[in-house]
């Protein structure tokens, strides 16, 4: 006789795939190119449109999602190719202040709501407000864990610039 397998509880999957996608989204916004952080933005148009396609009660949040990513590709690539901006790396961005700026903006906005977007596909968030919530949050840890590790990233990226390519 076998037993059937419980049903994971909606926390669980939340607190498993809000790991797995922190952890994804720090191995894509490496420190040293710029190219992978709106790259995350393109998932994040195509993780939108399927989350607006497979769930209804989030659709509203899939289409913040979509604008955001849409924004933030517009500030990386018109900002960098278009108008010569440098973004050397994720610590040394130049151009103007209000350019640094949106660009940081965007960056965590667009990071936080890539994983909300994820969970609600993981049918982790199953409610607008439960989307909203995890997305500010998100958003803020992000920020926080970054501004608090800057020193070792750019330590890290400097590291990582000298070592020998293969």
């Amino acid at each position: 006789m076998t037993k059937s397998a419980k049903k994971p509880s909606q926390m669980t999957i939340l607190i498993i795939s809000w790991i797995g996608l922190f952890i994804f989204n720090f191995l894509f916004a490496r420190t040293t190119s710029t190219v992978p952080v709106p790259v995350i933005a393109l998932f994040m148009l195509f993780t939108a449109g399927a989350l607006y396609k497979e769930r209804i009660q989030l659709r509203s949040f899939a289409i913040l999602s979509f604008i955001i990513a849409a924004i933030f590709i517009a500030i990386a690539y018109f900002g960098t190719i278009w108008l010569r901006f440098e973004v050397y790396n994720l610590f040394d961005i130049r151009g103007p202040k209000f350019f640094q700026i949106a660009f940081y903006i965007f960056m965590f906005l667009n990071a936080a709501a890539f994983t909300t977007v994820a969970m609600g596909l993981f049918k982790g968030i199953t409610t607008m407000k439960g989307a909203l919530i995890t997305w500010v949050l998100t958003a803020i840890i992000y920020f926080t864990i970054s501004y608090l590790l800057r020193d070792f990233l750019t330590v890290l990226a400097q590291i990582t610039e000298q070592m020998l390519p293969g």
